[in-house]
């Protein structure tokens, strides 16, 4: 539900400790399991009931409250897609994807010329 609360059974979390504790939140349950709306902030709420899969399953401490902002093409994440995200993608023609998946603007494999024409198509879009 768009607005509101997600159902549990709506989000599947996965955990990848192999590249460093990453945590992937995908929405399933949704219709829209490989991104959130564009041009949007999202406030993710994780409950203070949550545990830990380790031994012992120790209760999360710490801040739980986070904020994530879907907007494409914005590489630095300063709300704005602008000049500085395209020369951040031009920085990064040729580097390997799998490190640098957020300039992949096109999600075609490669960092490229193409992902920075993305970027410029989408210049002035924002998100609160």
């Amino acid at each position: 539900m768009i607005g509101g609360p997600i159902d549990q059974w709506d989000l599947l979390a996965t955990l990848d400790t192999a590249r460093g504790m990453v945590l992937t939140l995908t929405f399933p349950g949704l219709g829209t399991p490989e991104a959130l709306p564009n041009q949007d902030r999202y406030t993710i709420v994780l409950s203070t009931t949550m545990e830990s899969a380790g031994p012992g399953g120790l209760a999360l401490a710490g801040d739980r409250n986070f904020d994530v902002r879907g907007l494409e093409a914005d590489v630095n994440g300063d709300g704005t897609v602008d000049p500085l995200d395209s020369g951040a993608i031009l920085a990064r023609f040729g580097n390997p994807v799998e490190m640098n998946v957020r300039y992949d603007i096109n999600t075609d494999g490669a960092i490229n010329p193409l992902d920075s024409g993305a970027a410029l198509a989408r210049f002035g879009n924002s998100a609160p």
